[in-house]
């Protein structure tokens, strides 16, 4: 069974909530500033959503900047990280309605989201059903799927029995030899050798975390069995919706991102152009780690990404 350690940045803000999302019972972990910062109940609200087979501390190096002027919340996401991992399907649906259980037991009537990847989608997918709880709606590297994709073998093997167990071999063999894992993050970088030694001895533990988490596992070969055809049977739906939205609504792209290709962006602008698009140069798809001050910029916090090189403390507590 992993453990997940908390960053020893984000330690402070760790909590656990219950609640209920789709019918389900869930402990979920959360970081949250309210636990630090006197002044959180002040600040209006910003909830960071992390990706597929991810985690919150995703947000370390942006979390404490943010929090000068947000009440920032950060949750692992059901089947993920330190949060309860249940035996159910993982789709957009469940995870935008953890989500909105969240906020309802956080009482936060309304946030900023900002997503990464998958959390981009489900960003997203939760201000196309409930706008009035989304007061800004920030996409990094990801956003919901507009443009019909070619079917590929890839695609169809990927729901295929013989997939999921080829999948389970890796797995298996990555449990083996740990450095096999560790090389599969460096397409998420556009130069992982560049990342801190401290970063990069994070990430090597939090690999070995996911490879050892057997019910993580499952989550992870959940969503890419539900994710397909949920877009195949939804995306005219989702284009009339966005295409309609008045949501504030950012996107914020790698420029080496290797893994979604901004052609995804590049759709979105396409039905409703008043989304803005942002590249963040030198980052591949995890921008929020690899360029940190330059995704804040990018995103429109250019104040706090000049003081995230000393983020000071938060509040009086």
């Amino acid at each position: 069974m992993s453990v997940f350690a908390f960053h020893p940045t984000l330690a402070p803000y760790a909590r656990d909530i219950t609640l209920t999302a789709d019918g389900t019972l869930l402990r979920a972990h959360v970081y949250d500033s309210a636990l630090v910062d006197a002044d959180a109940a002040r600040k209006p609200v910003a909830l960071l959503v992390h990706g597929l087979n991810d985690d919150a501390d995703t947000w370390r190096h942006v979390f404490v900047p943010l929090a000068r002027d947000f009440r920032v919340i950060a949750p692992d996401l059901p089947g993920f990280g330190r949060s309860y991992k249940p035996g159910r399907p993982y789709t957009i649906a469940f995870f935008r309605e953890t989500l909105l259980a969240l906020m309802d037991a956080l009482e936060v009537p309304a946030a900023t989201l900002i997503g990464n990847s998958m959390g981009a989608m489900i960003c997203q997918a939760l201000s196309l059903d409930a706008p009035t709880r989304v007061q800004r709606l920030i996409l990094v590297c990801g956003a919901l799927i507009l443009r019909q994709q070619p079917l590929t073998w890839d695609m169809v093997r990927r729901a295929l029995p013989v997939f999921q167990r080829k999948v389970e071999d890796k797995s298996a063999s990555f449990r083996r030899d740990p450095q096999a894992a560790y090389a599969l993050l460096r397409p998420y970088y556009a130069d992982f050798d560049a990342l801190s030694a401290q970063d990069q001895h994070f990430l090597l533990d939090r690999v070995r975390d996911r490879v050892w988490d057997d019910a993580q596992f499952e989550a992870y070969r959940s969503v890419w069995q539900h994710l397909p055809v949920w877009f195949l049977f939804n995306r005219a739906e989702l284009r009339a919706q966005i295409a309609a939205s008045r949501v504030d609504t950012h996107v914020a792209w790698g420029e080496a991102d290797t893994i979604f290709s901004v052609e995804h962006a590049e759709a979105q602008i396409e039905v409703n152009p008043a989304i803005h698009l942002v590249m963040i140069p030198a980052a591949g798809h995890l921008p929020q780690q690899e360029q940190p001050e330059a995704f804040l910029r990018a995103i429109g916090f250019e104040r706090l990404a000049h003081d995230l090189g000393d983020p000071g403390p938060l509040g009086d507590a």
